[in-house]
């Protein structure tokens, strides 16, 4: 190490010294710190922070020297819930967004969001060299997303920035009135605010009464609507209840999982959300708590909602749980004497959080939307429709614009998140679409597609191993679906446009909007001779949907998706004039051979599918003969792994009336088998396919 560079570093560190010192004894709001240093630098700013911290977790993807407590960003959510004086985030070599913006959750009142990153003018192009969120091959070089993030925390009062040649510390925002909660990671000796005892009392008396009751908590992040829940958890155990609870991900309920652990409760249970609205589960609980509502799909929480006498939920409509505003705006109102409250007050950190309103700016912007007139809206709306394509750099340089759009999504769909925004900014095989109309004199956006250019691999031994199941790219999830799904590479050399995300405003849908957004895509991938395509769960407001705009289903998943309590659909569009593939043909065969084997073995992926799929179940061709055959001499060659050719061993099975292969098909479904028990089977099966041919 140079002298220089040495002499920086201990000036960087004694400026940071003097910072965190400065901090301490205050009644102060939280701060975020942008630090960019070298190496040695780091560690040593890291031993800084630590010395002044009560208790500190360093967020980061790379091994760390320091003894603290480290995770990946991926791994962040097994700490929500919990909360720290200090957290370190290392953005220097890419990062999440998704994980950006729980991280700044965890962080206490008076507490400091410390971000690691590269000099500011490099960050744009740096990042995405690291970002693992990106699509293989899609060749980025700027990233749209840090640049308006950027942007954003450059503007903020509470954001400061250390380096060797860049020195902005300012002075931390105090507090006018101490009206917040001391956090307490004891249950037990958790002291409630007013508003949450006022619910807490009211929900609590109507177990007391063994009445039924449906209840919902509602606010912003970091209200408390958690600690709330374990709270009332805590009351039902203490009367002997059973309990049951969900989210999305289970360690979405930490907070309630720490409660029972207090009680040391034998009557208390986590329920994926498939399997809490399943009919054919046992309802033994006398409650239903339901962390993050909003992460799971409204479907699936109707379904709870009517088969429990007694549910308790807490969610947020302005955050990334999923649904966000379509909480209010579709899915309680559909819920009969439903109790709502909402807590206001800040619980984790002080009111007028200057950090919350920064992530709220850049990650849920609220907006105004344009002022709306039914009946001359259904007559106008049309003629007045504009729909062009946005770029990226038009996106952020428009802040309403971004807005906008950002707000469409979030109302639209439950399982939308800070990756997807940061993908549609920085992946340049991701574009935007808007539908506008001009309301008082301006363009405002009411609806949105988001599509994606997908496939033009190579023919290697990459696109070959990505068709036989043994390898998985960033991405290209149509494509290489295909591959698999036909076991056949030429399906990743094919281009394709996937529709990822087709949006209206509540107060615009069923004008056409969604089916004029299409349109405009099927245009661009005729001009380009790519195969237009989508996927999405399964609903029978959907599949109507796609199905108008002439959409063909090509492939029904195998697995249900926990949070939404659907199976996956893969469709082609029969516009596409791409037809020297024979795609959608191709592949509806391939379908035709797939749906006997779900309708034998996957019971409840079949219940799931349309009617009018399960009517074409048993129809069979020379076509599908083929292509069985064709499958089944590469499996008998060990070029295709055994899950992957299942359903082409139903078919062979079902030709030739072979009972002990049917029987081996059957073991193979069962769950919970162990890894070699599995292998051996599949080497029977193996040789069992072998004496058909």
């Amino acid at each position: 190490m140079s002298s220089s560079v040495f002499q920086a570093n201990l000036q960087l560190l004694s400026q940071l010294k003097s910072w965190l010192q400065s901090r301490q004894k205050k009644q102060i709001h939280r701060s975020i710190l942008l630090l960019n240093a070298n190496s040695s630098g780091i560690n040593a700013a890291i031993e800084a922070i630590a010395s002044n911290a009560q208790s500190l977790l360093l967020i980061s993807n790379k091994p760390t020297d320091t003894p603290y407590k480290t995770l990946s960003q991926s791994k962040i959510n097994s700490v929500l819930g919990s909360q720290y004086s200090h957290l370190v985030f290392d953005a220097r070599k890419g990062f999440s967004a998704s994980a950006l913006f729980a991280s700044a959750g965890l962080v206490d009142k008076c507490g400091c969001f410390i971000i690691l990153c590269p000099r500011l003018k490099q960050w744009p192009v740096l990042d995405v060299k690291h970002n693992r969120l990106l699509s293989y091959q899609c060749n980025a070089s700027y990233s749209y997303f840090v640049a308006h993030l950027l942007s954003e925390l450059q503007r903020s009062p509470c954001v400061s920035h250390l380096s060797p040649r860049l020195t902005q510390l300012k002075t931390p925002q105090s507090v006018d009135n101490d009206s917040s909660f001391p956090f307490n990671n004891n249950l037990q000796q958790l002291q409630l605010s007013t508003e949450q005892s006022l619910i807490y009392e009211d929900i609590t008396q109507s177990l007391a009464r063994n009445q039924s009751g449906k209840f919902v908590i509602l606010g912003k992040r970091g209200r408390g609507k958690s600690t709330l829940l374990a709270q009332i958890a805590a009351y039902a155990l203490n009367r002997g209840m059973r309990i049951g609870y969900t989210s999305d991900k289970r360690q979405q309920c930490q907070v309630i999982s720490r409660s029972i652990e207090n009680y040391c409760s034998p009557i208390a249970e986590y329920l994926p959300p498939d399997i809490a609205a399943d009919e054919e589960y046992n309802v033994d609980k006398d409650i239903l708590f339901i962390d993050e509502l909003a992460s799971i799909s409204p479907e699936l929480i109707t379904k709870i909602v009517a088969k429990y006498a007694f549910v308790v939920m807490a969610g947020t409509y302005d955050g990334y749980e999923g649904t966000g505003q379509g909480l209010l705006t579709r899915l309680l109102p559909s819920i009969a004497q439903i109790q709502q409250y909402e807590l206001r007050q800040a619980f984790r950190w002080y009111d007028n959080d200057p950090i919350e309103e920064l992530f709220e700016k850049i990650f849920t912007p609220k907006v105004d939307e344009p002022s709306f007139d039914q009946i001359t809206a259904r007559n106008d709306v049309n003629s007045e429709l504009t729909i062009k394509a946005i770029s990226k750099q038009a996106l952020i340089s428009n802040k309403h614009l971004y807005h906008e759009v950002v707000n469409i999504l979030l109302k639209a769909h439950y399982q939308t998140t800070p990756n997807d925004i940061q993908r549609l900014l920085d992946d340049p095989s991701y574009h935007l679409v808007c539908a506008m109309r001009k309301v008082q004199d301006e363009q405002s956006v009411i609806g949105v597609v988001i599509y994606v250019n997908e496939g033009n691999f190579a023919q290697n031994a990459l696109a070959e191993d990505i068709a036989l199941g043994r390898r998985r790219v960033q991405g290209h999830l149509f494509a290489q679906n295909m591959a698999l799904y036909t076991h056949c590479h030429d399906f990743l050399e094919y281009s394709y446009i996937r529709i990822q995300r087709v949006a209206v405003l509540d107060k615009y849908r069923l004008m056409g909007i969604g089916s004029q957004l299409l349109a405009y895509t099927q245009r661009l991938a005729n001009e380009n001779n790519d195969v237009l395509c989508t996927n999405f769960g399964f609903t029978d407001e959907l599949f109507k949907f796609w199905r108008k705009n002439a959409f063909l289903l090509v492939k029904a998943g195998e697995k249900i998706d926990s949070a939404s309590g659907t199976i996956s659909g893969f469709f082609v569009s029969s516009k596409s004039t791409s037809n020297k593939y024979k795609l959608s043909e191709f592949l509806h065969n391939q379908l035709s051979i797939t749906l006997p084997y779900l309708c034998a073995f996957k019971p409840k992926i079949w219940r799931r599918l349309p009617q009018r799929l399960k009517n074409t179940a048993h129809s069979s061709n020379e076509v599908n003969h083929t292509i069985v055959l064709q499958n089944i001499a590469r499996f008998v060659a060990g070029d295709i792994l055994p899950q992957h050719i299942l359903a082409e061993c139903y078919y062979i099975a079902q030709k030739t009336q072979n009972t002990t292969i049917l029987s081996l098909i059957e073991d193979l479904n069962t769950t919970g088998m162990a890894k070699q028990d599995r292998q051996v089977l599949e080497i029977r099966l193996q040789n069992e396919i072998k004496k058909t041919r």
